[in-house]
């Protein structure tokens, strides 16, 4: 097949070099320039500095043939490489002749610089001492790239002109102005200008480099040359024995070359690519994609090999796989990596197999000990509890916690369920103790919130176990720190954003409020605890979210009858039946049985205060019969407290109906009603409720007395 255009610019390459090499003709390379201190007044005082400023030159010099893809000289997919490496490489060529001639261009370097900076048409010293400044500074980064230097011919002054452009790019401050009025500019550019100028002629001048050090160069730059355009031959013949067009693969030839210069492929690789896609007889339409793809995972192998860090302990027999995976990979032994690599895998599979079988020993360990650990604080903080130690129960509760958490969760998370537990069981058991603890583990859930949803949260929790305990206990100081808390938890909520949380802490607020109010007899109270009320039901609606509507309801209903009751308003009075009617529509027995109840109970108050303001004993009637229905479902054994305020309630109304009809059965049943509820508040230290039912228990007493 025809060569293509690559195939036909390498032969006068090679011509040109075969001339150079044999006829001492001269050929141009890259610039990479370093440091060299400077004094005022003299250039370059330090000899080191000429030797290595000279070791430069030489390596420029012969650095034009990297373009031509001889990776041994110069670079490998076009990166280039210093010259004082490749001066370092090529110096075995020529030993004795290498050191004269650098010897002899840094003696040359000393005795002219000096004399340019005397010489120059500018004079003036500061001047000078500037271009030499800027030199200083931009030497470390000029870096001609070897393209621009091959294949034009160059001679010493293309080289300097390279230099000053690339000097202009690196450090445009100094070397992009070309304005020829300014002085310190103009003097800049001339320095480095002359200084490459004079150098670069001066080696290329040199006898014993182009009649010595050079041809021994060129000889073995040559070698490889030869070697390369065997390589290629033997590519296109690969190429030709593939069912292709003759359009195609010249397509490929050129797809082969933007291999080489993309992935840095060796030619050699290339070959064996195309031998593996010629044994499968890869389609002609996938050839392109497969040896891209090939030449990808090749290259991927050894970005791998190099990635895989030195084992530890665990894996001692990677270090030896990893270096002999490396080095078949080095000498293009596709083979013999692989199956390294394939080796290397089993062996870290295995290793990973044994970290995991490991961790999970110790972790299996670290559970069992931590499960010991939590033990022994779980005993320890039933032992503060039986105590009624409030503080040690909480510290011992919150290190539970954060022990747990070893398994996973959050640890606001983890203290709300701690909550959750403490606060029910002192809810419905009637245990204050228990409610106490549920204060302070909101409290530590507090201190942990780790944002604004967190803290409302918070709030919430630590105003409801606060509500509670303060109407049990009739103190003000907790009622207030419950309104406090609600307060703070509706400054975190936005309720254009979480309207429906922003209502039950309405709701919540409201609650506390009334329970202050009818505490102070403050009647104020009671009228923001219904505003709180009714600004939660703006935002509840019962479709959307029907319990959360029904218990505002109720609890409306309870701020209404107590100002209905305090004020002897007939009217508020028949609101609240009306909320309590409303509540037990979405409240049933057999869906919401604790609900209910307590909506039935609260019916009954309204019921029987209606019935004893108007003085009607149908309505009272109407009262037994919800208190009946709410006992139902308030026992005794599952719920003492609320069952024995039911019971109180009942005393009370039987009270009223002996009242109105002198019936000494109301009477007996008011006495054992009374009786059984204030012996449930004394068992369970709710003083509040005992001290509010003893007028009632009194009033039995003497009417008890006074039956004949």
């Amino acid at each position: 097949m025809p060569r293509t255009t690559l195939a036909r610019n390498a032969a006068p390459v090679a011509q040109e070099l075969r001339a150079w090499a044999w006829t001492g003709g001269q050929r141009d390379g890259k610039l990479r320039l370093c440091g060299c201190k400077t004094v005022a007044g003299t250039m370059f005082q330090d000899k080191d500095c000429f030797e290595r400023f000279a070791v430069l030159i030489v390596g420029a010099a012969i650095l034009g043939v990297s373009a031509i893809g001889l990776p041994q000289v110069a670079a490998v997919g076009g990166v280039a490489v210093a010259a004082t490496e490749l001066w370092a490489r090529v110096r075995g060529k020529a030993q004795s002749d290498a050191p004269k001639v650098v010897a002899r261009l840094s003696a040359a370097l000393r005795d002219e610089w000096d004399t340019w900076g005397k010489t120059s048409s500018q004079a003036d010293e500061n001047l000078r001492a500037s271009a030499r400044a800027s030199f200083e500074a931009v030497i470390d980064r000029l870096n001609l790239d070897p393209d621009a230097l091959v294949g034009q011919r160059l001679n010493a002054q293309a080289v300097a002109d390279l230099a000053l452009s690339r000097a202009a790019a690196v450090f445009p401050e100094a070397y992009a102005n070309t304005d020829p009025k300014n002085a310190t500019a103009r003097l800049t550019r001339k320095f480095l200008h002359d200084v490459t100028l004079r150098a670069y002629g001066f080696l290329l001048n040199d006898a014993e480099f182009v009649n010595g050090i050079a041809p021994a160069l060129w000889r073995g730059v040559l070698g490889q040359l030869d070697r390369v355009e065997a390589t290629h031959n033997r590519i296109e013949e690969k190429i030709d024995a593939l069912a292709l067009s003759q359009r195609e693969k010249e397509g490929l030839l050129v797809e082969v070359a933007t291999l080489k210069a993309k992935l840095g492929t060796t030619q050699s690789m290339i070959l064996t690519f195309l031998e593996d896609i010629r044994q499968r007889a890869v389609q002609p339409d996938q050839i392109t994609a497969e040896l891209f793809r090939i030449a990808g995972e090749w290259r991927s192998l050894g970005e791998r090999i190099d990635a895989l860090p030195r084992s530890q302990n665990l894996t001692p027999e990677l270090n030896r796989l990893r270096d002999q995976a490396q080095a078949a990979y080095e000498a293009e032994d596709q083979t013999r990596a692989l199956d390294l690599w394939t080796q290397i895998e089993v062996a870290e599979e295995k290793a990973l197999n044994s970290v995991l079988a490991h961790q999970r020993e110790v972790a299996d360990e670290v559970a069992r000990r931590t499960d010991g650990v939590i033990n022994a604080k779980a005993a320890k903080r039933n032992l503060y509890a039986t105590q009624s130690n409030v503080a040690e129960t909480v510290r011992l509760t919150v290190e539970i916690v954060q022990l747990g958490l070893a398994k996973g969760g959050s640890l606001f998370a983890e203290l709300h369920a701690e909550w959750q537990r403490w606060h029910e069981r002192g809810r419905d058991k009637g245990l204050n103790f228990d409610l106490e603890v549920s204060v302070d583990v909101a409290r530590a859930a507090l201190d942990h919130a780790a944002n604004g949803v967190e803290r409302s949260k918070g709030n919430n929790l630590l105003g409801a176990a606060l509500s509670i305990l303060g109407e049990r206990q009739g103190r003000e100081d907790q009622l207030k720190a419950a309104i406090s808390a609600f307060r703070a938890a509706l400054i975190e909520q936005n309720k254009d954003l979480v309207p429906e949380a922003w209502a039950i802490t309405q709701s919540n607020l409201g609650n506390a409020l009334r329970t202050l109010g009818e505490l102070r007899h403050d009647l104020d109270l009671l009228e923001e605890a219904i505003t709180a009320y009714r600004a939660a039901l703006k935002e509840q609606a019962r479709d959307q979210v029907p319990l959360d509507w029904a218990r505002t309801q109720n609890n409306l209903g309870n701020a209404l009858r107590t100002l209905g009751e305090r004020r002897g308003s007939p009217e508020f009075l028949e609101q609240a039946v009306n909320s309590y009617g409303a509540a037990l529509i979405e409240y049933t027995q057999d869906h919401m049985p604790w609900e209910w109840a307590g909506t039935q109970n609260n019916l009954g108050n309204a019921l029987a205060s209606l019935g004893e303001m108007l003085h009607r004993i149908d309505l009272l009637e109407q009262a037994v019969i919800a208190y009946h229905a709410a006992l139902s479902e308030r026992t005794q054994e599952r719920v003492p407290l609320d069952w024995a305020m039911t019971m109180a309630n009942k005393a009370i109304l039987h009270l009223s109906l002996h009242r109105m009809s002198n019936d000494p059965t109301n009477l007996e049943l008011a006495r054992q009603a009374a009786i059984e509820a204030r012996d449930t508040f004394e068992k369970h230290s709710t003083t509040a409720y005992a001290d509010q039912l003893a007028p009632t228990v009194d009033e039995i007493n003497r009417r008890l007395s006074a039956s004949p």
